[in-house]
Parts: C-alpha cells; structure tokens; sequence
C-alpha cells in the first residue's frame, strides 16, 4: 500500500490504471519482504477481489491460457515503472513497530495493541504514511485506541489514561507532541466519516477483535511480521 501510494503520489490516475498498480505493488511488496509469491497466484487472487464488487464479473483466467499470460505481461511491464517512479526506494518503515514497542513499555493490554493496530491499517487508506513519521502515526492510533476502549469499559471499570512518560505527556514517548497526534487523529476521523460512519470509534468496533485484557508479552515478533506484510 505504501509503494502504491508513493507512486500516486508522483503520477496521475488519468495515466496509470490503479488495479494493476496497486497488484504490481502487491506483487514488489511481496518480494521485498522476503515473502515471494508466484506472479500467476498474485493476478488470480487480485482478479478475484476486483470482481467481487463488478457488476459483470469476469470470469477467472485459465491456468496457461493467453489472458493469464497478458496480465502476467502487463504487471512485470509495470513493475518496472513502478521502480523507476519509485526511484528503486524500496524502504519502507511501519507504524507497527513503536506501537508495540510503546504497548509493551506501559505493561499494555492485548486489546489496546489490537484496536491500535486496526487504527494503523485504515489509516493506510490515506497518505498519512506520506506526510507523517510512522512514530507520529503509532502515537494517533494509540491514542483513538484508549478512547476506543474507554468508550466501552464497563461502569466499574476505571478510565485508561495513557500514562506521562519521563514527567512529559505520554506523546512524548513517540518523539511527537500532541498537536500533531491530533492532527493525524482527525485525518482518519474523516475518513471514516467520509464512507459514511458516525465516527472511528462506531467502526473500530467492526474491525478489532478486542481480546480479554492482559499484558503484551513475547508477541510483537510475530505481530511485526504480520503488519509488514499487511502494509505492504
């Protein structure tokens, strides 16, 4: 998703086709994380998702057949296009990591981790990974997360405040300060309000699998991985 929005960033829609950008970027993401997929499954399983929302679906190319071998054509033919718009810059660093490493600096619970996460992936659905450190956009996700589980703690729960680091605002652990955390905060606020929900917390709800509350341990290995890829 980064590499797709980076290359927007520098080219026009009227130019590119988006589909085949964003399966190209899937297809790179893939190989850069050390992950490869076959370029054959990579256009099949993107074919699937775009015609899930097509009014006149079009049927699933055939294994070997010549609509298969166009399409593999057409993403080896953009994926040099995408590296040459992208300027062969293939790093690319995730909110995913100071969330946890935060999470895990607070003795913080498996579902404030989680619903942050989730935060972190809508949020790639803008270009706030363009115009904001990715510490800055962990602190925003962390921040519609505690508000998040507030909002449904039960009444003899106590309210979560995140807790002041060294004598400063809690931000100050991501290196940020709180007006910029709000910023950011009310980008994704907009997004979801833009596809027509009351708010980010109404649709969090949806999304998070809110686990039972206990400390965040050994688990941000994995859960690293997994948001790379996913990011991607």
């Amino acid at each position: 998703i980064v590499f797709y929005h980076r290359f927007f960033a520098r080219e026009s829609y009227e130019h590119y086709e988006r589909f085949q950008v964003a399966t190209t970027a899937l297809f790179l993401a893939a190989k850069v994380e050390e992950t490869p997929r076959k370029l054959k499954d990579v256009v099949i399983e993107t074919h699937k998702v775009q015609q899930q929302s097509a009014k006149a679906p079009v049927p699933v190319p055939e294994a070997d057949s010549p609509e298969l071998y166009k399409a593999k054509e057409m993403i080896l033919i953009c994926e040099r296009e995408l590296l040459r718009v992208l300027g062969f810059d293939l790093s690319v660093e995730h909110a995913y990591r100071p969330l946890l490493a935060y999470i895990k600096s607070i003795t913080g619970s498996r579902d404030l981790a989680q619903v942050a996460w989730n935060f972190i992936n809508d949020s790639l659905r803008t270009t706030i990974c363009l115009t904001y450190a990715p510490r800055c956009v962990a602190a925003a996700a962390t921040k519609l997360a505690a508000a998040y589980l507030n909002q449904r703690r039960k009444p003899e729960q106590n309210e979560f405040k995140l807790p002041d680091y060294q004598g400063k605002p809690w931000c100050s652990a991501f290196s940020t300060t709180l007006s910029t955390v709000e910023q950011i905060e009310r980008t994704i606020q907009s997004m979801y309000d833009q596809k027509g929900h009351q708010s980010a917390l109404s649709n969090a709800s949806a999304a998070a699998k809110v686990c039972a509350r206990r400390p965040l341990r050994n688990s941000s290995r994995n859960g690293r991985r997994r948001g790379r890829a996913r990011a991607r």
